[in-house]
Parts: C-alpha cells; sequence; structure tokens
C-alpha cells in the first residue's frame, strides 16, 4: 500500500457499522455486551467507543497479548473472550472488522452454551 490507511476509514466506519447491527437487530446499544473489533490500535478502539458513548470495559482487546495477528485477530479476541470468561452464554456480541481494502464488515451474535462450551 502507498499510502498510510487514513484513521477516519475505522474512526468513522466501525461507529456506523454498530449502529447499522443494532438498528438491524433492533437492539440498543446499551443492550451489547461486548464489542470486538479489528485489534490495529488500542487508541482507534478506545475513540470508537467514545464516540459511540458506551464504556471501554465493554470492548474486548488481545493485541497486548499478540500483536496485531492480521484477519485471525477477531476470532482470536472472541476465542480469549469467553476463554476468559467476559462473554459468556446470552451475551450479545458486535463483531466488527476492516481490512486494508478499505472493506469493513460486522456481525451481531448471541452466544449460546454450546459456543461457550466448544
Amino acid at each position: 500500500m502507498a499510502e498510510k490507511y487514513p484513521p477516519a476509514i475505522n474512526d468513522e466506519g466501525w461507529p456506523a457499522l454498530v449502529h447499522m447491527l443494532t438498528d438491524r437487530n433492533h437492539v440498543a446499544l446499551e443492550d451489547v455486551d461486548l464489542f470486538v473489533f479489528t485489534q490495529v490500535r488500542k487508541r482507534t478502539i478506545e475513540k470508537v467507543m467514545k464516540t459511540l458513548d458506551v464504556p471501554f470495559a465493554k470492548a474486548h482487546t488481545v493485541m497486548e497479548k499478540w500483536g496485531y495477528t492480521g484477519s485471525a485477530c477477531i476470532p482470536m479476541a472472541l476465542h480469549d473472550a469467553i476463554a476468559t470468561g467476559r462473554a459468556k452464554a446470552g451475551d450479545l456480541i458486535l463483531l466488527v472488522g476492516s481490512g486494508v481494502g478499505h472493506n469493513q464488515a460486522g456481525i451481531a451474535l448471541r452466544l449460546t452454551d454450546r459456543l461457550v462450551a466448544s
């Protein structure tokens, strides 16, 4: 990539995706138990959570353990949240990711007993 990845892509795109996910699933931001974003920069996640007016404590990060692991970072963070007890059966979790090509995607999922026990 010749140019630096513009910070505004995630700073603006992630909150927009979060709002789209909550709207489409008819839930409020307060109903979300945990947010997992691409583990690029902790400051970006902090900024997005502030933009959403949601406590940073509701975001799960693993970059401090393993650094940036590319496309594996979101499933690694989700697994870590389950393994450490941050995420449990019944929790509503939003996963939001972005890629170098400025692609972004997100999903809202509710953990089940089966997912947590795996």
